[in-house]
């Protein structure tokens, strides 16, 4: 199918989170299997190993690989066409949450997009997501029903 409209999914990603993330990636690389033009999707991500609250458990795990695990996920991400970016926070010294970054999510990119998608790490999208959203849209703008 080929999207009209477009969207972008921005999903904050704790080091914790680490180990459900492809499960979450492989579902967002279903989503964009299903259509022809995958540069209408942005995949935004923060992924925050800041140990602000929590420590990381470098007995089993380092910082390093931690990110090197996060950065393959979104290799394979990218493989579909679609446009990801990402960072990598960091600081210790400043608590960056979840609210924080769906702050900065709406406020960068409310303009640029017709859909702006909260995404879970812990969540799995449908791969008809945007089957759905474009017939309740293309519904929406035939009625005049504003966003």
């Amino acid at each position: 199918m080929k999207l009209n409209y477009k969207y972008i999914i921005g999903t904050h990603t704790m080091f914790y989170e680490i180990e459900i993330l492809p499960e979450f990636v492989d579902s967002l690389i279903q989503c964009a299997n299903e259509v022809d033009n995958p540069e209408n999707i942005t995949y935004d991500f923060t992924f925050n190993i800041s140990e602000y609250l929590e420590a990381v458990d470098t007995t089993q795990i380092t910082k390093e690989k931690l990110v090197w695990m996060f950065e393959k996920q979104m290799d394979r991400l990218s493989e579909v066409g679609a446009n990801v970016r990402y960072n990598i926070y960091s600081d210790d010294s400043k608590l960056y949450s979840i609210a924080d970054y769906r702050r900065d999510f709406n406020y960068h990119n409310c303009s640029d997009h017709d859909y702006l998608i909260w995404g879970e790490t812990d969540s799995l999208f449908p791969k008809q997501l945007f089957e759905g959203l474009e017939t309740i849209k293309n519904y929406a703008v035939s009625q005049n029903i504003h966003r």
